[in-house]
């Protein structure tokens, strides 16, 4: 995660912060952001494109998503970007598995020894609903709810994390 106003001016802005990264990992590793959408209002027709569908969690996972060769997840409401070495080997199953189950790209990162780098939210990690779901304590009903998504050009349905009323259980401090 990355909160580009903390980083104050940096040269070539979020797509600057992409390309840096990009060359300290270089191709023969892996880079990974949080793709999540904004999540559909009740009664919107909402219809997820992973090529084209807006990341909603800030200007750098948005300008990433767009980089060339960089892919994405099919999970319909917390998918993820990928790019570098083996980038489709983390993306193929997510949208067959629970979204934060531990075999989906951030479960397959972690299981490989990646890292999470956090660039000025610290209390935004999204790994921490890949424990909780391995735990049991899921702040999400697994794959409660589905989506219509374009894929190869098809009409399809996809099944995500169903949502929840209030804050994540997780980020509270009481």
């Amino acid at each position: 995660h990355t909160s580009l106003g903390s980083l104050g001016m940096f040269e070539g802005g979020a797509q600057g912060i992409c390309e840096s990264l990009m060359s300290c990992v270089t191709d023969s590793g892996t880079l990974m952001m949080p793709a999540l959408v904004k999540y559909p209002a009740d009664g919107e027709d909402y219809i997820y494109i992973p090529e084209k569908t807006p990341v909603n969690v800030g200007t750098v996972p948005e300008t990433f998503r767009c980089l060339p060769g960089v892919v994405r997840s099919l999970d319909p409401t917390h998918s993820f970007c990928v790019w570098g070495k083996d980038k489709h080997k983390y993306i193929c199953n997510h949208h067959k598995l629970p979204t934060m189950h531990r075999n989906n790209p951030l479960g397959l990162l972690e299981q490989d020894g990646g890292y999470c780098l956090l660039v000025g939210c610290p209390e935004k990690t999204t790994f921490m609903h890949v424990v909780e779901t391995a735990c049991g304590a899921q702040c999400l009903g697994a794959r409660a709810e589905e989506y219509k998504a374009i894929i190869n050009n098809r009409l399809v349905k996809l099944r995500g994390w169903g949502w929840r009323n209030g804050e994540c259980r997780a980020l509270r401090h009481d």
